[in-house]
């Protein structure tokens, strides 16, 4: 399910088949989110204390600034010529992505399957929708981590393999 293309061009439907993919086969998308889950346990862990501001931060900085947010539109951040604002944007993705699979497991259970992982994509958001999520994502991420150490603790040595 992976692209390879030649030209960033391709970026975009690149991006859009992945979400097409996923969004026709429910059974997959638990399977990815599932995996996502488990790895940004870890990560929480480790780095909840680096991404709980930074999430809150880039909630609030996009509002003001709304080109600031990655979008399908703008796609790809992959520039040569402005390496900070593709690490920022990298970044943002990155960080927006630590709930996504919570999130989607609440509306899977609340809507009888019918959400989507595509949902949860700030790409696809709205400033408005975006600045929304954030602060949901900075809650969640709160809320999680205390969890999230001591599943890392008790688990540990599985990631060590």
């Amino acid at each position: 399910m992976y692209c390879k293309y030649e030209r960033e061009d391709n970026d975009v439907d690149c991006i859009n088949a992945y979400y097409s993919v996923l969004d026709n086969n429910n059974e997959y998308e638990w399977v990815w989110a599932l995996d996502k889950w488990w790895w940004n346990q870890l990560r929480l862990a480790w780095y909840g204390w680096f991404f709980i501001p930074f999430a809150f931060t880039l909630g609030i900085t996009q509002l003001f600034f709304p080109n600031l947010k990655p979008d399908i539109d703008n796609a790809p951040w992959r520039d040569n010529e402005k390496p900070i604002t593709t690490w920022f944007m990298i970044n943002y993705s990155y960080v927006s992505q630590i709930s996504e699979p919570n999130f989607f497991f609440l509306t899977q259970l609340l809507t009888g399957g019918e959400s989507d992982l595509r949902d949860f994509s700030i790409i696809y958001m709205t400033n408005e929708e975006a600045f929304i999520y954030s602060m949901f994502n900075t809650l969640d991420m709160i809320l999680s981590t205390p969890f999230a150490i001591v599943f890392t603790t008790v688990f540990g040595w599985i990631y060590l393999f």
